[in-house]
């Protein structure tokens, strides 16, 4: 079941396998909103690395920007070594801005 606004992980997965290297499983969509004033919307993904984020640059930055339609800057959450956790488009306030990595466009 899907949430206004938010997609189900099935379109996510498909419509990012349609520019990263491989197909990445996405376990969980979610939007969120901290009292610090991040908020966005965040797919939790496996198989994804640093690497395949450099390479889908712009065309990544794309289909996040279409999946996500919330104000924010495209953006990759680090995972372990060169892994990434999760996809999404964040508003990140100032104390937390090193804890995203912007998807360069």
């Amino acid at each position: 079941m899907a949430v206004e606004g938010i997609p189900d992980p099935g379109t996510v997965e498909e419509r990012l396998a349609s520019v990263l290297a491989s197909r990445p499983l996405v376990k969980v969509v979610e939007g969120f909103a901290v009292g610090c004033g991040c908020r966005g919307v965040v797919a939790r993904v496996e198989g994804v690395t640093v690497f395949d984020v450099e390479l889908a640059g712009e065309g990544l930055a794309r289909v996040l920007s279409g999946l996500f339609d919330v104000p924010g800057d495209p953006v990759a959450v680090p995972g372990r070594g060169e892994s990434v956790s999760g996809l999404g488009v964040v508003n990140v306030c100032r104390a937390h801005r090193g804890f995203y990595v912007r998807v360069p466009p």
